[in-house]
Parts: structure tokens; sequence; C-alpha cells
């Protein structure tokens, strides 16, 4: 198990910490995390933390829904494969499991669903990220 462990962190690696992009491409998925960090104004560490307190669960949420809309398989094909990662990937860099990734797109997709104040605040979060990264962030698929 720790083994197994040790290579999802090690594949991780790879596909989290590319240096950057040229202009007009797909930022990698560490750009795009540290983008929602300074739009939300939160801590890479504290949302990365085992802490279950409801502002970095929140966060939490919202970072990996974004990620899975933009970067793994499901999404459209704008995103080339060499910058494409697993559910399990985007788990092993906040520390938890593959299965709370999808939890947290089943969240936040339902609150999109549900609750009109919380999908303006991901179409705001996801527009100011666009400024920021200078590419279509997209929040649905």
């Amino acid at each position: 198990m720790e083994k197994n462990k040790k290579l999802k962190i090690k594949k991780m690696r790879n596909y989290f910490i590319i240096p950057g992009t040229p202009q007009g491409n797909p930022p990698d998925c560490m750009a795009f995390i540290n983008a929602f960090c300074k739009v939300r104004r939160v801590v890479l560490s504290e949302i990365q933390t085992k802490s279950r307190e409801n502002e970095h669960v929140v966060e939490r949420q919202i970072i990996m829904y974004l990620l899975c809309m933009n970067y793994t398989a499901s999404a459209s094909g704008s995103i080339p494969k060499k910058l494409r990662v697993s559910k399990g990937t985007i788990a092993a860099f906040f520390n938890r499991d593959h299965s709370t990734v999808c939890h947290s797109e089943g969240i936040v997709s339902g609150l999109l669903f549900v609750d009109k104040n919380f999908k303006k605040e991901i179409e705001e979060i996801c527009k100011k990220m666009s400024i920021e990264l200078g590419i279509a962030v997209k929040y649905q698929q």
C-alpha cells in the first residue's frame, strides 16, 4: 500500500510541477491551483491539510471540482493529454482519497444546481481565474 502511494505522489509531481507553459497553451495544474489560491485569498497549505474546518473544506471541494472540470479526461478535448490528470492524482495532491474528489464533484455540482448565490460565486471565481491565467476556466461541461 505504501509503495502504491509513493508511485502516485511521484506521478503527481510530474503533472503538477511543470515549469511555465508557453503563451496560449493551458497552464499546468499547479498554476491553476495557485491562481485559485490568489483569487480566493487562501494559503495552499491550509487547503492541503487534513483539517475539517468548514472554510478549508469548502475551498478544497471547489478547487477539486474545478480541477476535475478542467483537467481530467472527462473534461472536453481542450486540454492536451500530457496535462490531463486523474482524480487519484488530484486526491494525492490534497492528501486525500480519489473518492473524496468524486464526493467534492457531487457536492459542488449539486450546489450549483440548487443555489443561485453559490453559482454566482463560482462564476466569479472562474472569471477572475480566467483573467489571471489567460484561458477560459469552465465550471460546467
